[in-house]
């Protein structure tokens, strides 16, 4: 998926097709439909599909949007889930799809960055003993998800927009399925913009709503955990606007308001502290 990073995107389909495991179909789900975009995806061969979205619908929604794409016209044993700048070393198809076939524990997510819930903590990690872990969670970002797992727990949840999509989506799966991690497999996650101070808003947001929505009392203590060690951190940096973000997308959360709209008025503080004029 890729919103807006073209010279990004072709470093990462350069690694994904060069890879020594290829996949058989690559769907480019571009959140901005732009025709640059599709006219350099178009140069890469017959098995590279695009599909662009008139508006940016966001991570969760875009991931969904290419697996039912996928689903419909191939229906896959296995969806790898990437971003536009997380390309992938040269072996790490290969490598997930034999740890997969190679696990007593029939997974229906393998990737290499994940971790458990702990009271209701999101806790990232890898058991440094083991070189396969299980897991309750995944980064999704170079996740493979099984057929299987998309059969019975269905797609990422779409109205997130950003940020807890993947938390959400291979918990829901972990409660049905085996989750992997893989020590071998790795892959150069850039995070480019990863340090906007509006993606504290999508966080706090979507933290609480999947606890309110789970009626999940360790969700609710781990969100509110997170919350306040967050915002202390942001209090001792002076991250004021990250603060206010996080605090909005708090209520947004509780008022069940969601979809892909921070508050405005602080969009536009943040426009204005990064010289922006638009």
């Amino acid at each position: 998926m890729t919103y807006q990073r073209l010279e990004t995107l072709l470093v990462t389909l350069a690694a994904v097709l060069d890879q020594s495991h290829p996949p058989d179909v690559v769907v480019v789900v571009d959140n901005d439909a732009d025709q640059s975009v599709e006219r350099e995806v178009a140069l890469l061969g017959s098995n590279v599909v695009y599909h662009g979205s008139a508006s940016n619908v966001g991570y969760g929604a875009g991931l969904a949007l290419g697996m039912r794409l996928l689903r419909s016209s191939l229906d896959p044993d296995w969806y790898w889930l990437l971003d536009d700048d997380t390309p992938p070393s040269v072996d790490y198809l290969g490598a997930v799809l034999e740890a997969a076939a190679d696990s007593p524990y029939s997974p229906w997510v393998v990737a290499n960055r994940g971790g458990r819930i702990v009271g209701g903590r999101i806790r990232h990690g890898f058991d440094r003993r083991d070189e396969v872990n299980l897991a309750q969670f995944t980064l999704v970002d170079g996740a493979l998800v099984s057929r299987k797992a998309v059969e019975v727990v269905g797609f990422p949840r779409e109205d997130l927009f950003m940020m807890l999509e993947d938390v959400e989506y291979t918990t829901r799966i972990s409660s049905a399925g085996g989750v992997l991690l893989v020590r071998p497999a790795e892959v150069n996650a850039m995070h480019l913009g990863s340090g906007a101070a509006w993606r504290s808003f999508y966080q706090a947001r979507n933290h609480l709503r999947i606890a309110l929505d789970r009626q999940s009392p360790a969700w609710l203590w781990g969100w509110v955990y997170r919350m306040m060690a967050l915002s202390v951190t942001d209090v001792r940096r002076r991250r004021w606007l990250s603060l206010r973000f996080r605090w909005s997308g708090a209520l947004d959360g509780l008022l069940n308001r969601m979809g892909n709209e921070a508050h405005p008025r602080l969009i536009e503080q943040q426009r204005r502290q990064n010289g922006d004029p638009s």
